[in-house]
């Protein structure tokens, strides 16, 4: 996604010295691309300005196996846009709506969630979003912006993610009761946030450790995870 500097909207929104909210944002995107009027550079940038209040929340699903047989897993996950943080906020093969609302008290817990102080939480049309579950979420003063059907690029960081653990992972392995798959999503959310490099980023590490400084002629050590699937190469400090 992207802003062009001469796009219409966005100039006389400035123009009138304000400044779109993230809602108004989407909402003018949804009736852009309703009316067939956007172009390759020129989109209305949903996420435009200060970012640290942001997140988005998704499904990916996964294939596995138990003693009845084939199974699908749903991870829900939230990631945060700024900086690609992503929080893994459970996994079930039921997603019911009980399940939903334990998953959105966790996520508004004031000391441990994952959106504790978010003004804005980015949805899809899924179905299992249902009102009961953005209620809370709106109490605790996270507004739920529900994204039109169809439109994939204005989820694009969590797009993004669901095709690298499934590239990267989960379409490498085959899983045999959910354990298995929670200590595969565990190893690679270490790799991710620790050790893999963010395009997005300019190439640097979300959760980079404090280490001591290596010289060119160190040797290159490899730290693997799951079975060498997952591996991150660095200089033996001096």
């Amino acid at each position: 996604m992207g802003l062009h500097p001469n796009s219409r909207g966005i100039g006389q929104s400035e123009s009138q010295g304000g400044r779109w909210d993230c809602s108004q944002r989407v909402e003018a995107q949804w009736h852009r691309a309703g009316a067939g009027t956007q172009k390759e550079n020129d989109m209305v940038d949903v996420l435009e300005g200060p970012l640290e209040g942001l997140g988005g929340e998704r499904f990916l699903q996964c294939g596995g196996v138990d003693g009845g047989g084939l199974v699908t897993y749903y991870v829900l996950f939230v990631i945060r846009i700024p900086d690609c943080v992503v929080h893994i906020a459970g996994i079930t093969t039921r997603p019911n709506e009980s399940w939903m609302l334990q998953m959105g008290r966790n996520l508004i817990d004031e000391e441990s969630g994952a959106l504790a102080s978010k003004r804005y939480l980015i949805v899809d049309r899924d179905m299992k979003y249902t009102p009961q579950f953005r209620k809370p979420l709106k109490d605790s003063r996270t507004e739920v912006i529900r994204l039109p059907p169809r439109l994939p690029n204005l989820t694009a960081f969590a797009e993004r993610f669901v095709r690298s653990i499934k590239e990267e992972c989960l379409a490498r392995m085959i899983f045999v009761g959910q354990a298995s798959l929670r200590r595969a999503i565990g190893e690679y959310m270490t790799h991710y946030h620790a050790e893999r490099n963010h395009q997005g980023l300019n190439n640097m590490l979300i959760l980079a450790q404090p280490t001591d400084a290596a010289n060119d002629d160190a040797f290159i050590h490899c730290r693997q995870r799951l079975g060498g699937m997952l591996n991150y190469y660095h200089r033996a400090a001096a």
